[in-house]
Order: structure tokens, then sequence, then C-alpha cells
């Protein structure tokens, strides 16, 4: 195992086997209701995990509310959990991130009132179709932002024959460094 986690976590995603590499199952908790949801990790690096959401959802609320989270990522026999605090990407990081986008998606983050009741899709398709055929440009919305996970704490889990699992935690220290530790399957 690497001394350093997001080196480690970039190794096991690179070889994973899985249909996307970057899908994860973001947990939350506000005032006392768990919530989990899959996510598309857009970066990792040493600033952590980073995720992009309409503001308004209920994750963004989440968020916003409790600025805490853990992240799993599952590949076959291996899987990675992160856990720390959520930080706010800044704007121009988040409007290179949207610009990236196809136009039909940003089309979409742009009409869509995520984890609200949608009344009628064709009028939500239809609105959709309205934008993403017009010729004006398509700018990040404000709802639209992103937001980064920076881990205190890392465990990987590599599954074993007979649940002999290996497990190793890592523990960000106050110097700044990673301790590892192995744990019990």
């Amino acid at each position: 195992m690497d001394a350093d986690p997001i080196t480690q976590f970039l190794l096991w995603q690179k070889d994973a086997d899985a249909y996307d590499r970057t899908a994860a199952v973001l947990a939350t908790c506000t005032n006392n209701i768990p919530y989990a949801r899959t996510v598309l990790v857009k970066d990792v690096s040493a600033d952590g995990f980073t995720f992009y959401t309409n503001a308004n959802s209920t994750k963004g609320k989440n968020l916003f509310d409790n600025p805490k989270a853990a992240i799993v990522f599952y590949w076959n026999e291996r899987q990675v959990i992160g856990r720390g605090d959520i930080f706010l990407v800044d704007e121009k990081e988040a409007d290179t991130n949207f610009a990236y986008r196809p136009r039909k998606s940003r089309a979409v983050t742009t009409i869509s009132k995520q984890s609200q009741e949608l009344v009628s899709e064709t009028l939500f398709l239809s609105e959709v179709e309205k934008l993403e055929n017009s010729s004006d440009p398509i700018r990040r919305p404000k709802h639209w932002v992103g937001f980064r996970l920076k881990p205190h704490t890392m465990e990987f889990f590599l599954a074993g024959e007979h649940r002999l699992n290996k497990r190793y935690l890592y523990l960000l220290q106050s110097d700044g460094k990673w301790k590892i530790s192995r744990l019990y399957p």
C-alpha cells in the first residue's frame, strides 16, 4: 500500500473492472436522517474528491446543512471509503466543469429543479429542447455547484477467500501525515 491514500486510490481506480470507475455512493446526514445516493466523481487530487450537483437538490441542501460526508467506491472485490469535510469548489472551477459538459446536459442542468416533483415531463423536455436548440450560450446557472470531500480517513478493503479480507485504514494526523493501520477482517 502506498503511504498516500489518494495515490493508492488512483492505483486501484485505474485497475478497477467496473462499468464506471468514477461512480461512488455519497452518504450524508441531516437532522439525524441518513441519505445516500450515487454521484460521479469528476476529479480526484490531493485536495480530495470533487463532484457537482444542484445546490437546491436534497443532496445540495444536506451538504450545506452538515458539511461532512462519506463516499464509497465499490469495484468487485475492492472497496474504498473516504470520510471527511465538504468544501465548495470555487466558481471558476465550477464554470470550467460546466462548460465541458455536452450542450444537452447543460440544458437539462439549467432547466431541472432537481429533487422537486416533476409535474409534466412533456413540458420539462420541451423546455430542455428549446434551450438546447437555441443559439444562446448556456452558462452555468448559480444553482450548479461543485463540492469537494477532503478526507480525514480512508479505508481500503480487499475481499479475501473465506472472509480473510484485507483492510487498511489511513488516518490523517495533525502534522498532515497519514497513519496506516491494518484492521481485522
